[in-house]
């Protein structure tokens, strides 16, 4: 997004800078501090660098105080934010580009497909069926090392499926499983055949000095303005599409590295300017077409969350934001009714011991509205230890509750969070082979507004101890006088009770989340 707050939250006020530019124009911000003073800088890059002899800024910077934290500065730049271009493909409730099963998926997994042939692939294909019928709400597989190059990173621009997997797709759909697999739609591999045969080189993307995703004799960033790129991903798409019964594709490094290109050849100005990112939105609505021109009701979602591409997609993986520690939800609290989002990694490591990470991870997806999970393949493969039958019971219970609480989770609008007074414990999470460590708090909390109104509190204790916690009734919720509210957990409703005083008092029992809703006393708290 393209704005950021300095708090004083002793003081309730805080500085707002934010550059108002529905262009997508190239810029940066950079921060220097120490001790009591800091600068913050806003950097812009003109179109034709080292050639422009004049440059006229064609957005405003903003620069303000405000009073309150960063959630009232989520609000101010929410106001702008929702008139842009990537805006008006309309609410998630409403979005015709996101099929109802998407709205309604309860977690993801992740993996490799083994092997080439159909019976190679059938360890996975059990495991990934096993798991939908554990967690017993809507799953989406998310598939990896499904193309005969049969490694990752290897072989792009170019994605030949291996010959088993359309088979092991249908067989995984047959169990009520949703299979979108993985294709990389901004480097090109320059060990493999197409880099020569396709003449791939002129397409790369060219910087001052010369640096890539990985190296310059493997992956190799191309040009995303570059028309003739633009035109391989798009037939990719619309083969892979046409061949394969999948639904969907996940287009990888959407928002990976938005290196500036100064290749003279490409058609666009040199440097700064929009093409960068138009030629990302570009690739990204035509992958999108691809899938609508299959027939299929599929989707397409794209790495990391960007603003840019909210309409171009229909959801964001967010494993890259998910960090634990002083975390907090920014993006949903301006576009979480805009665009879904899916959430953070899973590995067998955080499932060892106390399983901290895993509990807290879900947890956290779920309080934040993500769809629940990215859960490795290490994991699907011992999913039914008995030591492991907690773990489960969590999962399913989280996905339940989702699923039937998705005028909250998923249609509504982010409100300001509750207030618990719970302890912050420490927590280790797994991010590939490093540790992270930071605090979360004991019980998780949230709060939503659906689009008729109603209050929802989305609680979860990650913790193995059960709790009591006191939610004070808010006026941002706009409602007044008598209220009323039920309870969901594991995706079953209470009968509604009414709420007496200035609070509601809710017990949430260890490793447990449940959803909240509140409405006026004289109207239904929450739908079956």
């Amino acid at each position: 997004m393209q704005f950021e707050a300095y708090c004083a939250a002793s003081r309730q006020c805080g500085l707002y800078v934010a550059t108002e530019d529905p262009g997508m124009l190239r810029k940066s911000t950079s921060y220097v501090g120490k001790g009591d003073w800091m600068q913050h800088f806003v950097r812009h890059y003109p179109e034709d660098m080292g050639r422009c002899s004049e440059y006229r800024q064609p957005y405003p910077v903003v620069l303000g105080t405000f009073g309150g934290d960063w959630y009232d500065a989520c609000v101010l730049y929410r106001k702008w934010a929702l008139g842009q271009p990537w805006s008006a493909a309309g609410t998630v409730a409403t979005r015709g580009d996101i099929p109802d099963w998407m709205r309604g998926l309860g977690a993801w997994c992740q993996g490799d497909m083994p092997g080439v042939s159909r019976e190679d692939m059938e360890p996975q294909v059990r495991s990934v069926s096993r798991f939908a019928q554990t967690v017993g709400a809507p799953v989406a597989f998310h598939a990896y090392i499904w193309q005969t190059s049969g490694k990752h990173d290897a072989g792009y621009p170019v994605f030949e499926p291996k010959p088993g997997f359309a088979q092991a797709v249908r067989d995984m759909q047959a169990q009520g499983v949703h299979v979108v697999p993985y294709i990389n739609v901004y480097s090109a591999d320059a060990a493999g055949p197409a880099w020569t045969d396709m003449d791939l080189l002129p397409l790369r993307l060219k910087p001052p000095i010369a640096r890539a995703y990985s190296d310059m004799k493997h992956l190799v960033p191309m040009c995303p303005a570059a028309e003739r790129w633009q035109q391989i991903i798009r037939d990719q798409c619309h083969k892979l599409m046409q061949d394969l019964p999948i639904d969907g594709l996940y287009l990888d490094q959407l928002t990976g590295a938005p290196f500036m290109c100064f290749e003279p050849d490409h058609g666009h100005p040199l440097g700064g300017g929009a093409h960068f990112a138009e030629g990302m939105r570009r690739i990204a609505l035509d992958a999108a077409q691809a899938v609508r021109d299959s027939g299929t009701e599929g989707i397409t979602f794209g790495e990391n969350c960007n603003e840019i591409y909210n309409d171009a997609v229909a959801a964001h993986l967010t494993w890259h934001e998910m960090q634990p520690g002083d975390i907090i939800p920014m993006f949903p609290t301006v576009y979480a009714d805009r665009v879904i989002r899916l959430g953070c990694f899973i590995g067998r490591p955080d499932t060892w011991s106390d399983a901290t990470g895993y509990y807290s991870k879900l947890g956290l997806s779920f309080t934040w509205g993500e769809q629940l999970g990215w859960i490795m393949f290490g994991v699907l493969s011992n999913f039914e230890e008995p030591a492991l039958a907690p773990l489960r019971k969590y999962l399913s219970d989280l996905a339940k509750t989702r699923v039937a609480s998705l005028d909250f989770l998923c249609y509504g609008r982010m409100l300001r969070a509750p207030v618990l007074d719970v302890p912050e414990l420490p927590i280790a999470w797994n991010d590939w082979s490093a540790t992270r460590r930071g605090m979360l708090p004991a019980v998780l909390t949230s709060a939503w507004q659906a689009p008729d109104g109603r209050i929802g509190l989305a609680l979860c204790n990650w913790t193995a101890e059960p709790r009591q916690v006191s939610i004070p009734r808010s006026t941002e919720w706009a409602l007044e006088g008598a209220l009323s509210y039920r309870v969901c957990s594991g995706g079953q409703w209470s009968q509604p009770r009414g709420l007496d005083g200035a609070s509601l008092s809710v017990p949430v029992s260890a490793h447990s989340g449940l959803l909240v809703a509140l409405s006026p006393a004289d109207t239904p708290a929450a739908a079956d």
